[in-house]
C-alpha cells in the first residue's frame, strides 16, 4: 500500500512544478515583451517630461538699401523711358520715407534726365508735405537746370497753397534762369486760383519801369491760363515800350498753342509790331504754311515787315532759301538789307558751301549798273 501512495504523491509533485514552471515562462514571456514596446508607449513621470519648443519661423530677406537697388537698375538696364521708370519708382518710395536724404543723393548722385525727374517729382512731393524744408532745400542747390526744375515743382505747390508767401520768398532768390522758371510757374499756378491778384502781380512787375526777364516770366504765366485776358491787360499798359513787351510775351505764348485765335484778337487791336513778330514767329514754329498765308494777307507797313522778319528767322533753320526770299519781302530797305545779312551770316555758320553757292546765284542774277 506504501508504494502506490509514493507514487501518486510524486505524480502530484511534477503536475505542480510543471505548474510553476509554465508560470515562470509565461512571466518571462510578458517582461520581454514590455522592453521591446516603443519608448513612447511607456509614459515618463510628469516632471521628467521636455517642454516643447515653438519652432521659429523664418526670417525674411533684407531688402537691400533704396540707393543700392537704384544702382542695380542702372547697372542692369539700359538707358531710356523703362530704365527711367523703374528708378523714378523705387525713388519715390524713397521720398515718402525721407525726403531730404533722396533728394541730396539724387543731386550727387543720378545724372541726365532721370536726376531731374526725380528732383522735380521729390521737390514736389516733400513741398506738399512741408514747404519750408523744400525751400529751404531748393534754394541751396547748384544754380543750374536743375535748380529751375526744382522751383518749378516748388512753385507749382506752393502757388496754389499760398501765393503771396511765395512771390515774397521768390523776390528774394538771385535773378536768374531757374527763379525765371520759377516765376512762370507760380503766375500759372496762382492765375488758376486768383487771376486778379495774379494779374496785380504782374502790374507790379511793370510798375518797376522795366520789364525783366522775372516779370515776362510772370506774364508768359499769366498767359498760359487766360490768353486773352492777358492780351486785353497788355494793350492796357500806358507806357507803350512796356505795353509791346507786354503784349509780345503774352502773344508769345498763346500763339504757341492757337496761333490762329491769336491773329484773328490781333487784327482787331491796336497791335504793336514786336507782338506780330512774336505771332508769326511762334506760328511758323508750328505750320509755317498758315503762317505764311496770313502773312500774305497782311497789309504793308511796320507791322508786316515785323512779322515778316520773326517767320523768316524762325523758318531759316528749315528752309533758308524760302525765309531770304520773304527778307526780300520787306518794304522797309534798312529792315530788309539788316534782316538778309543777318541770315547770310547765320548760314554761312551753319552751312558754308550752300550760303556761298546762293550768294554767288544772288551775284549772277543781278543785273549790272
Amino acid at each position: 500500500m506504501a508504494r502506490p501512495l509514493k507514487i501518486i504523491a510524486a505524480v502530484i509533485a511534477a503536475a505542480i512544478l510543471i505548474g510553476l514552471m509554465f508560470d515562470a515562462r509565461n512571466a518571462l514571456m510578458r517582461w520581454a515583451k514590455a522592453e521591446e514596446a516603443p519608448a513612447s508607449e511607456t509614459p515618463l513621470p510628469a516632471q521628467d517630461t521636455p517642454a516643447t519648443k515653438p519652432v521659429a519661423a523664418p526670417a525674411p530677406p533684407q531688402e537691400a538699401p533704396l540707393s543700392e537697388q537704384i544702382d542695380d537698375i542702372l547697372m542692369s538696364q539700359k538707358a531710356g523711358p523703362a530704365r527711367m521708370k523703374a528708378v523714378l519708382a523705387v525713388f519715390g518710395r524713397w521720398v515718402k520715407a525721407d525726403a531730404k536724404s533722396a533728394l541730396t543723393w539724387a543731386e550727387g548722385s543720378l545724372q541726365g534726365e532721370e536726376r531731374l525727374g526725380a528732383l522735380r517729382e521729390g521737390l514736389s512731393f516733400w513741398a506738399a508735405q512741408d514747404l519750408n524744408a523744400a525751400a529751404t532745400w531748393a534754394s541751396g542747390m547748384a544754380i543750374d537746370r536743375s535748380q529751375g526744375e526744382a522751383l518749378e515743382s516748388l512753385m507749382g505747390v506752393w502757388g496754389a497753397k499760398d501765393p503771396i508767401a511765395a512771390a515774397h520768398w521768390l523776390g528774394e532768390l538771385p535773378p536768374n534762369a531757374a527763379s525765371d522758371r520759377a516765376a512762370q510757374a507760380l503766375a500759372s499756378a496762382w492765375a488758376q486760383s486768383d487771376f486778379p491778384q495774379a494779374r496785380a502781380w504782374a502790374d507790379a512787375q511793370v510798375q518797376t519801369g522795366a520789364l525783366t526777364p522775372a516779370g515776362l516770366a510772370v506774364i508768359r504765366g499769366l498767359a498760359q491760363v487766360d490768353p486773352q485776358a492777358s492780351a486785353r491787360w497788355a494793350l492796357a499798359v500806358t507806357t507803350p515800350q512796356l505795353r509791346a513787351q507786354a503784349l509780345a510775351a503774352v502773344v508769345e505764348t498763346w500763339s504757341a498753342q492757337e496761333p490762329a485765335q491769336a491773329a484773328l484778337f490781333l487784327s482787331a487791336a491796336d497791335t504793336p509790331p514786336e507782338a506780330l513778330r512774336a505771332l508769326a514767329s511762334a506760328w511758323a514754329d508750328s505750320d509755317a504754311a498758315a503762317a505764311s498765308q496770313w502773312l500774305e494777307s497782311q497789309s504793308a507797313g511796320p507791322g508786316r515787315d515785323a512779322a515778316v522778319e520773326g517767320f523768316a528767322r524762325a523758318l531759316a533753320p528749315y528752309d533758308m532759301r524760302t525765309a531770304l526770299a520773304w527778307a526780300d519781302s520787306v518794304g522797309d530797305e534798312t529792315a530788309r538789307t539788316a534782316l538778309s545779312k543777318s541770315l547770310i551770316e547765320y548760314w554761312m555758320s551753319d552751312d558754308p558751301a550752300s550760303a556761298l553757292e546762293f550768294v554767288r546765284e544772288k551775284a549772277q542774277a543781278t543785273p549790272a549798273p
